[in-house]
Formats: C-alpha cells, structure tokens, sequence
C-alpha cells in the first residue's frame, strides 16, 4: 500500500513538472488587462552583497536555477477566453540595470519572461510580474539565486534552510491555485466599499518611478511597535494611516474639502500562514485598516487602537474566505467566462480600478523578516523590497527586514516627498532613528 502511494505521488509529480501550460492562478488574472506603462503590476526583492556582481557567474547561476521552477519558465500568451502560462525552451538573461525599477515586462527586453534578474555594482535584484507570483514566491527565487551565484564563487556552504535544491522534484502543490482549493461556496461576500482618499499630484513621466528607504534599527521599531502591543507590520501601517490624515489636514482648506474621504491602507496577507499551501504562486489577499477624517482628527493611540483589532478581526480565515468566494465567483461566472478575451480584457480593467484600486489610499506590504544561512548571510549586506507602483494611490510602501536593520521603501509616482516626509517625521518622534536613501 505505501510503495502505490509513492509510486502515485512521484507519477503526479513528474505529470505536473512536465506540464506544456498553466492557467492563470485567481489573483493573477486581472493583471495581464490592467497593465499599462505606469500600472507595471512588476514587484521587486534586492540583495546588496559585500563584493561587485560578476555578470557571468550570475548568468550561470540563473541557468542552474531556472529548471527548479518550471512555473517561472514561462511566457504569457492569450486564449480565446483567458490568457494563460506556456512554457518556454528559451534561457533568462541577466541584465545590469540601467533604468527605473519596477517597469513593465518588455517582450523584447525580457525575452516574453515575467520576472528579469539584474545587477549593478553590488546588487541583484529579482522583478517579478504579479501575473507569476508573489513576494514570497519571489524571495524563495531570489535566496536560491543568491546560494548558487555563491556556490560558484566558491563560498562553502552557501546552503542551508529554506534554501531548494536544484536536483529536487518540484513538488505538486508549487503549481497549485491555492485560492481554488480553499474556495468555499455559498458563503456571502464582503461589503461594498466606499471610494477613498488618494494623494494628489501630477504624475512624473512614464517609465520613471521615485524610490526613498528608510534604514532604521530593527530593535528600535520593534521596541516602538510593542509598546504599544503592535505587530510591525500594524505600526507601519499605522504611523503611515496618522501621516496621511496630517497631509491632508495640512492643505488649504478647500482642497482639504474636495479631497476628504476615508483613508484605507491595503495590507497584503500571506495566507501560506492560514492555510497549508506550497504553491509558488500568488497565494495573498489584502486587509484595508483605515480611519474616516470627516469624522474628526484621530490621535496616534486612536489609530493604533482602531488598526490592532481590525486586524485581529478581518485576518481571520472566516473572514478571508469571504474574499476567495467573491473573487473566484468572478472567475467562474458563466456570462464573464462566456465573454471573449478581446471583450473581456476592458470589462476587467474599469472593475480593477473602479472597484479595487479607488478603494483604497495605498499599500503597505511587510514582506517580513528575510533570513539566510550563515554561510549566504556573511556576504549579502541588506535586503530590501519594493511594492508594485499605482498610479492611482501614487505613493506605495514596501517593507523588509533583514538582520539588525528594517527597510521601509516609498515607491512613487510624484517628485513631492510629502507623505515620506510626514511618515518619517512621524518615526523620528516615536524616538526612531531614520537614515534616508533615494534614487
């Protein structure tokens, strides 16, 4: 009986690693219609080492890996009613970086890839189309990447935990939709939304994007965080909720007036840590805390109250069951099914921005506190990440945390530093200190 379901186990693993084509998971098929030069749907995950990159070692370092995921080996191409991932004999490239970060993957330059590695001076750094997978997925990616550039530089033991093994069989469930396995039927969806509050500002040309990070100590934010008996991830988002209220009260008073509606922050939720999933796709549904101004000026210790139990009430697996059920009813209604791509792709844009994007005032996502074998981490410097930009919202926030240090990364599409100002301002008086960077 034990030798069938091995034997069983090992077929539907070769089965699925040799699979021609995959649909696209559920949060992944919205972003192939919504993508635009500045919607780039693009993420980023960055390692600085302690020595320059060599450009041909990392070459061949992302040819050993590459086999490891057959689900990134992909391009993606358009069905009659969906699009879709085939697979793709040709080999990804290692690029320097001349331009902005986060841009939109370029057929051309990318080679019809959904993610591109690339390199300057002492940084890599791995970009990844929502389409493929999620900032897990993608630092899994970037740590086997790191382990086999430094394996063939010689470095021993540049192994260890969480890091893949280029000989192993990728397991069934990396493939997986893990939105469709846990999908629950005839269950109500969440409530509507009102429109929230979003930054002003003209936009800076397409194709460019602001970055500002703050370094600051991770003991030190840590420290402020449970004083006041916060996660990080609920104290970034609130000092972030309190600096938005300050930026808008902080305008003329007319525009404050035009401009006022509630703000809501889009948290992202790695749901691998609600339910037992190996996929190496998206697997993440997003929480929006949030306060309403026309109410009144909240306090800090107001806007930490309301974030710590919101999130102790809305990251809850009945809660986020809610949010599977509404977004596969959309995947699986028969008149949308029924609509062709050509059609369907317009459809799917306006309810992208009118009913997901206007929704909320930005994003903060906590990618977590990233950790590396001895043996990798004594030549990589820092971490850091950056979310994927929105024209809408302008100004997005990307969190990191690596060894004594957190990275808190402002990705924009706005020469204004207002609400960077305002937010690191806010930490400065939490007696934080910040050390700012910028492109």
């Amino acid at each position: 009986m034990m030798f069938g379901i091995i034997n069983a186990t090992k077929e539907r693993l070769m089965r699925n690693r040799h699979l021609k084509w995959y649909r696209l998971d559920n949060a992944a098929k919205i972003f192939p219609s919504v993508m635009t030069s500045r919607m780039s749907a693009v993420f980023r995950i960055s390692a600085t080492l302690k020595s320059c990159v060599d450009a041909g070692i990392l070459q061949k370092a992302l040819e050993n890996v590459i086999g490891r995921f057959p689900y990134y080996r992909v391009t993606l191409r358009s069905g009659l009613f969906w699009h879709y991932l085939q697979e793709t004999d040709s080999v990804p490239r290692a690029r320097e970086e001349f331009f902005d970060p986060c841009r939109k993957m370029n057929r051309r330059e990318d080679g019809g890839f959904l993610f591109r590695v690339l390199y300057y001076r002492r940084k890599i750094s791995v970009e990844f189309c929502h389409a493929l997978t999620d900032g897990t997925g993608g630092v899994i990616f970037l740590k086997f990447l790191l382990a086999e550039y430094l394996r063939l530089r010689g470095v021993t033991a540049a192994s260890g935990p969480g890091i893949l093994s280029p000989e192993e069989i990728p397991d069934g469930e990396e493939f997986e939709d893990a939105y469709a396995r846990y999908y629950k039927q005839n269950i109500p969806f969440p409530p509507e939304e009102s429109r929230a509050f979003h930054v002003p500002g003209e936009l800076i040309r397409p194709g460019s994007l602001n970055v500002r990070t703050g370094i600051v100590s991770l003991g030190q934010v840590l420290s402020a965080a449970r004083s006041r008996g916060l996660t990080l991830t609920e104290f970034i988002v609130s000092v972030y909720i309190y600096s938005l209220q300050e930026f808008i009260t902080s305008m003329p008073e007319r525009q404050m007036r035009k401009l006022m509606a509630p703000i809501r922050i889009m948290v992202p939720v790695n749901l691998r840590k609600m339910y037992p999933s190996k996929t190496m796709r998206n697997f993440f549904l997003a929480v929006k805390p949030g306060v309403d101004p026309r109410l009144g000026f909240y306090t800090m210790d107001e806007i930490t109250r309301i974030v710590y139990h919101y999130m102790r009430v809305e990251v809850d697996e009945k809660f986020i069951n809610q949010q599977i059920a509404r977004n596969i009813a959309g995947e699986t209604n028969l008149v949308l099914r029924s609509v062709p791509l050509l059609l369907k792709g317009p459809i799917m844009k306006m309810i992208y921005n009118r009913g997901a994007t206007s929704r909320h005032s930005g994003v903060v996502t906590n990618i977590g506190a990233v950790s590396l074998p001895a043996g990798i981490s004594r030549h990589v410097e820092r971490i850091e990440a950056l979310p994927n930009p929105n024209p809408l919202t302008r100004v997005n926030v990307g969190v990191v945390s690596y060894n004594k240090w957190a990275y808190i990364s402002f990705v924009s599409f706005l020469d204004e530093a207002d609400i960077e100002k305002f937010f690191f301002r806010n930490l400065v008086k939490q007696g934080i200190r910040v050390r700012i960077e910028s492109n």
